[in-house]
């Protein structure tokens, strides 16, 4: 494997620190990322071209982000390339077309405005997106196109609060959690009481972010510390 540097240009090299990357599945060309000071860019790193920024401060009310991007992910809908959703401090998950980035809807502004940290697009129900709230045990589930959230779903199998998850890329009804309890646990939705993990792995350390393979659906990279680890499930 070659690895090489990327240099930023000089207009927007002094950028404060990034808090999330997506990469765009069907044009893995195109990088999605998000920064604690309320800007998301979309990036073609093929060439090392910024195609479009949105600045999330308050601007105007419709598009305005009022603290830290904390999570950005590419949409699964039919015109993916041109939408994300993004997740930030001050508790609002919106969505966003690069195509007119003056607009902006509010999928979600959660009503204890806690901080969001990460949002997952289910892969087989594109209308289905999963939020995680700072400092919980739960996941909440948005149906987009209803605007509505359903029960929040508690995963007490974890021992600390959860950090991430992702869906699985081939079934609407499996997602993996993974949690400061150093724990990835993979989930069946449709069982009820979802009481225990279909697949259980314990890491050495607090595990910060979990990755479902695409292409490879048996795979899930896990990351902790400063180590990233691949897990066959």
């Amino acid at each position: 494997m070659i690895s090489k540097p990327y240099n930023m240009s000089a207009a927007i090299k002094d950028v404060s620190p990034y808090t999330c990357l997506d990469w765009l599945e069907v044009s893995p060309e195109y990088i999605a990322t998000s920064c604690i000071d309320s800007t998301c860019s979309i990036w073609n790193i093929e060439y090392g071209v910024e195609l479009s920024r949105v600045k999330c401060s308050i601007k105007t009310q419709l598009i305005a982000h009022e603290k830290s991007v904390n999570a950005i992910a590419f949409s699964n809908l039919d015109s993916n390339r041109e939408q994300f959703a993004t997740a930030s401090e001050d508790g609002s998950v919106r969505l966003f077309d690069a195509r007119n980035l003056e607009h902006s809807t509010i999928l979600y502004d959660d009503p204890k405005r806690r901080a969001l940290n990460h949002i997952a697009w289910n892969k087989q129900e594109p209308y289905t997106i999963a939020i995680l709230p700072h400092g919980s045990m739960e996941v909440l589930m948005i149906d987009i196109r209803r605007l509505q959230i359903r029960d929040p779903i508690a995963y007490n199998n974890h021992n600390a609060v959860i950090n991430a998850m992702a869906w699985a890329p081939h079934s609407s009804i499996h997602h993996v959690t993974c949690g400061a309890d150093s724990q990835a646990l993979i989930w069946q939705t449709d069982r009820y009481p979802r009481e225990e993990p279909i697949l259980a792995y314990k890491a050495t350390g607090e595990i910060t972010n979990v990755k479902w393979s695409r292409t490879q659906s048996e795979w899930i990279a896990i990351c902790f510390g400063n180590c990233v680890e691949v897990l066959r499930v």
